[in-house]
């Protein structure tokens, strides 16, 4: 770290502010058209983030641009998601058929039932254009993640990130809110045909809207927690007492309640695993930054107690929490059909144990392994972890759980260690979002959605920003 810190010591120019910008631009509009989840929507994201990838290439050759020391600190993440494009490419890159045979023996037999003959070169996809285009998709997610360690670099634009974070989650609570509330039931410009009844703002699913808003939360909560006042430690009972209240009475209640809004929406959606992921990690990154906070800690308390009364009790009650708490109730072994979905799902991934189906490709290999007992269609396994244990084997999930993991580990990292408050507090938001996700994985595909995919990059860069600082 210390070369690091030596290369980076001296004055650097920021990238031009234009292309920043274009990024919050990005940002900003990914969630609106239902999330990005359609084709044309997703080819706008992929389509604009590539130029920007382009144009930028071009100020690095010209030396009107240039790297981060959050981008060489987080190298190692690099290395892994290049690892991981180039399995997903070689996913849909017809090879040997003898080789396939070998890593993957069901594909190879499969492509031989189908075909009728053994042709030279197949692929380890059973489905190579559904893996190409999500091959295309993670391009994209990996240049969020890039993009983000490469302009975020002075304080101003980690002001201008977490706010356009935070109030794209408060237009999408306040819109779905008001649609919920009101009975107009609209999404992205059209009447809504699912989720009725409750919060989904511009998003088609109201688990997946859930999803988005609590990383919203995170970082929101981060950014109210880089703004308590490190001299409260070293005051009296009184002055403490005094400090809080000029807190809660200054600038920084127009956040808490732009937070209490979003926590409506959240209600609203009436989402089982997003209210529990939310509190859960809301109170789990709560404790530990309280343990390595070494000041300030009546404030951060006050913060959190603030949030679980505020939030929980006072407007989950107006709102109907207690209709999340009935479906909570409600729930069972034999009434869930997420259980044979999964123990038919790990038959699946036993036949492509190594290096999967194809990213992808499930809802197209799942109908031989679903049986007689589960009518319907399934896309998903409403499981992230086992559908991508499908998908790409163990191979591939070796490849993309580690970046989750040591974000997760220089998140917490640094907010043991910096002495940045806004370094803390991002640290702090990347560790909440990160808990919260890993949470709702269990029970959803949230992370399938552009929007949601998108915005978990963004936030999982962060803590390498909170590692590595930025310029004053």
């Amino acid at each position: 770290m210390n070369s690091v810190d030596n290369t980076f010591s001296r004055h650097r120019a920021s990238a031009p502010a234009p292309i920043f910008y274009a990024f919050m631009l990005l940002l900003a509009w990914v969630p609106l058209p239902m999330a990005s989840n359609r084709a044309w929507a997703w080819s706008i994201m992929e389509g604009y983030i590539f130029i920007m990838a382009v144009v930028w290439l071009i100020l690095f050759s010209i030396g009107r641009a240039e790297l981060t020391k959050a981008f060489v600190v987080a190298k190692p993440i690099l290395y892994l998601l290049l690892l991981w494009l180039l399995f997903v490419l070689l996913q849909f890159i017809p090879l040997p058929i003898n080789f396939i045979k070998f890593i993957s023996p069901q594909a190879a037999a499969l492509f031989s039932a189908v075909s009728g003959i053994n042709p030279d070169n197949i692929t380890i996809s059973v489905d190579p254009h559904a893996t190409k285009i999500a091959w295309i998709k993670s391009v994209a997610y990996v240049l969020f993640f890039i993009f983000t360690l490469l302009l975020i670099d002075t304080r101003k634009r980690v002001k201008i990130l977490v706010f356009v974070i935070i109030f794209s989650g408060f237009a999408q609570a306040l819109y779905g809110s008001i649609m919920t509330l009101s009975g107009l039931e609209y999404g992205f410009f059209v009447k809504k045909l699912y989720s009725l009844n409750v919060a989904s703002g511009t998003f088609i699913n109201r688990n997946h809207f859930a999803n988005f808003i609590i990383m919203s939360l995170a970082v929101g909560v981060g950014w109210m927690i880089s703004k308590t006042d490190p001299s409260a430690g070293e005051q009296n009972r009184k002055q403490q007492f005094l400090a809080i209240t000029q807190w809660i009475l200054s600038g920084k209640i127009s956040m808490r309640l732009v937070l209490v809004a979003i926590v409506v929406g959240l209600v609203l959606t009436r989402s089982r695993m997003g209210n529990i992921s939310f509190f859960f990690s809301l109170i789990s990154t709560g404790i530990l930054m309280w343990h390595f906070s070494k000041q300030s800690k009546l404030k951060l308390l006050a913060l959190f107690v603030s949030m679980i009364i505020v939030d929980i009790y006072v407007m989950g009650a107006w709102f109907g929490i207690d209709q999340v708490v009935d479906r909570i109730q409600q729930t069972s072994i034999t009434t869930e059909m997420r259980p044979h979905l999964f123990e038919n799902s790990v038959k699946l991934w036993s036949d492509y144990l190594w290096v999967g189906s194809g990213l992808e490709t499930f809802y197209s290999t799942f109908p031989a392994y679903k049986g007689a007992g589960m009518p319907g269609f399934f896309d998903h396994v409403h499981n992230d972890y086992l559908e991508l244990l499908t998908e790409v084997g163990i191979v591939g999930f070796c490849l993309i759980v580690p970046v989750v993991v040591l974000s997760f580990w220089v998140g917490m990292d640094a907010m043991r260690n910096n002495t940045s408050r806004v370094m803390r507090g991002i640290a702090f938001a990347s560790v909440m979002t990160i808990i919260a996700q890993m949470m709702h994985a269990s029970v959803d595909f949230s992370l399938r959605i552009p929007a949601n995919a998108a915005y978990m990059m963004v936030i999982m860069a962060m803590s390498w920003i909170a590692t590595a600082g930025v310029k004053n």
